[in-house]
């Protein structure tokens, strides 16, 4: 008897030193300024860390759902365990809380916030560590953002001032308050063009060459010109070549300091055609119906989410659609069956003079002991390959096809190996039109991939994947009327996406598809 008193005392002590251990495991807090700009203080989370957001009244009355894009590192590494981490937004208990972590390496996951949980003015975003056979497991976050594309009511917090905050004591919270002593932008001149007399016509000019100068006391870190990343010299001059379409172009130019103050110049160029051209263009010679399958895959079912596939398809589909009238089908988490039955439902329709293109932003896959790429449907699983749609499959589909010219454009990893190098020689002396009409005469079957066999980003185009903008904005700004897939390609995916991320972009012959040596000739929608 005296011995179980003995144990009793034993163990109440033991818990006793447990929690009032816990008691002492404080969260970190730390003060994220403007909801509007990145956070960009990296956190180590092995301990609850806590960052303090204002968030204005109008965001959380106009949406349901505000989404969190929240980029880490150390989330889902094995060899020493499996780390996850929660997600917890004010007072929420820790089974509500938003899972992140289910796959090893740097990740950005979406966390979608529901306003519910949100109050108008100051909220607590908690981060918690879950470590599974991991010794004293941790992870870090490396930026914070609010995707505020399509969220509505975004203004002020306070119409007339901000609400007034209780004194903080700073080292008992184990934060600081970040300081910004220079909040005044940077100064952009433009040199090239009088930016003064609005509306400037260049004469059937192609490209034009923009120069200027940005001065900041701080230090300039960014230039850019059409959202395009230029090179500037300490003093702060750069130039940026532009290509120009028929019509009004509209300029860009933004710059960024140390401090995180952006300016923009903005201003309009107008290129006009020759008056011979204008004349004899009336009509383009027949080449049939333009038909597009766009597909876009964010909310997988088994597999990590996405984050911009459906916006990227919803982008592609309407530019398709308005620019040069296709006849665009847009499939959003869209299944093998969907995909399947959206294919064969084409290949009933369409015509042998008709031109048809396949739009897929979502995950890939690559077997290398079977050495083949699968497409995977948002039902797809990470171990079962009975849902993943294998290329052959697709590469039958499009033989048995009777349209003359099929385009597939894939947002994806591994999506460049599906091809075999293709034999289209740009330099030929012909003619641009009669080159034009020889490639529409030959049968095409081509692939424009955002990368070879490799992993590729879901994000990182400001809103889209860094392919998807590139591939977006050639279609929107390109000069010429009619044009092939692969002069899109070079012109402008081939350089934007290898110089703003690690992948390398492709536009390659389809293997064993019936290519015959002709083209993808996109040809803008007459008014």
């Amino acid at each position: 008897m005296a011995a179980n008193r003995k144990f009793l005392f034993a163990f109440a002590v033991f818990v006793l030193f447990l929690f009032s251990n816990s008691q002492n495991i404080q969260a970190k807090v730390y003060e994220w300024n403007d909801f509007k700009a990145p956070f960009q203080t990296e956190i180590k989370v092995d301990r609850p860390a806590q960052i303090s957001v204002d968030l204005p009244e109008g965001i959380i009355k106009n949406n349901k759902q505000i989404p969190l894009l929240v980029k880490n590192k150390g989330l889902g590494r094995a060899g020493t365990g499996t780390v996850t981490g929660v997600v917890l937004i004010n007072n929420m208990s820790s089974w509500r809380g938003h899972g992140i972590g289910d796959y090893p390496g740097e990740e950005v996951y979406e966390v979608l916030i529901n306003t519910r949980d949100l109050k108008a003015g100051q909220n607590i975003i908690t981060f918690k560590v879950r470590a599974r056979n991991a010794y004293r497991g941790y992870y870090s976050i490396t930026e914070l953002r609010f995707d505020l594309s399509e969220v509505k009511g975004i203004q002020p917090y306070a119409a007339k001032s901000p609400p007034s905050k209780p004194e903080k004591n700073l080292a008992a919270e184990g934060s600081k308050q970040n300081i910004t002593p220079d909040q005044i932008p940077p100064t952009i001149v433009i040199i090239s063009h009088d930016t003064t007399r609005g509306i400037r016509p260049v004469e059937n000019q192609k490209k034009v060459t923009i120069r200027g100068r940005v001065t900041d006391e701080s230090g300039i870190v960014e230039i850019m010109v059409n959202s395009r990343d230029v090179v500037f010299n300490e003093a702060g001059n750069f130039e940026a070549d532009v290509y120009l379409k028929i019509g009004d172009n509209r300029i860009d130019v933004t710059a960024m300091d140390v401090y995180e103050n952006r300016a923009i110049k903005a201003f309009t160029i107008k290129r006009v055609a020759p008056q011979s051209a204008a004349a004899a263009a009336t009509a383009w010679p027949e080449a049939g119906r333009y038909y597009a399958l766009v597909i876009g895959n964010n909310n997988y079912q088994y597999l990590r989410k996405l984050t911009t596939a459906q916006k990227d398809a919803k982008a592609v589909a309407a530019t398709l659609s308005s620019v040069y009238g296709f006849d665009t089908r847009l499939h959003l988490d869209a299944d093998r069956e969907v995909i399947l039955d959206a294919l064969n439902g084409f290949r009933r329709k369409l015509q042998r003079a008709d031109l048809f293109l396949i739009y897929y932003a979502g995950h890939g896959a690559f077997d290398k002991t079977a050495n083949k790429a699968y497409w995977l449907p948002v039902d797809a699983q990470r171990d079962n390959d009975k849902n993943w749609i294998i290329v052959d499959t697709i590469t039958s589909n499009i033989k048995r096809i009777s349209s003359k010219h099929v385009l597939i454009v894939a947002d994806s990893c591994y999506s460049g190996t599906f091809t075999r190098r293709s034999t289209t020689d740009l330099g030929t002396g012909e003619k641009r039109s009669v080159y034009l009409d020889k490639m529409l005469e030959r049968k095409s079957r081509t692939l424009l991939a955002s990368g070879g066999n490799e992993p590729v980003s879901d994000i990182g185009g400001q809103g889209h994947s860094v392919f998807a903008r590139a591939f977006l904005y050639g279609l929107n700004n390109i000069g010429q009327e009619r044009f092939t897939a692969e002069e899109l390609y070079i012109s402008y995916i081939k350089e934007m996406v290898a110089g703003s991320s690690e992948q390398i972009p492709e536009y390659n012959v389809i293997r064993n598809s019936g290519h015959q040596g002709g083209d993808f000739v996109f040809r803008k929608r007459l008014e």
